[in-house]
């Protein structure tokens, strides 16, 4: 598939499985792979968002 292509070529290691096998740990793709175990250190994609950005409800 395409996005299986992109995420290889990111040098990612890609793992296809059939996804209706997800369903059961959330049901969406972020769901089935937010607790993956990732090597190095944790990368802060939003450095200039403090916490008064966030909205508390």
């Amino acid at each position: 598939t395409n996005q299986l292509e992109q995420m290889d070529k990111l040098g990612m290691n890609v793992i296809p499985i059939h996804f209706r096998d997800a369903y059961a740990f959330g049901g969406g793709l972020h769901c089935s792979t937010a607790d993956v175990y990732r090597e190095g250190t944790c990368l802060d994609y939003f450095p200039n968002q403090g916490f008064e950005d966030v909205t508390r409800v």
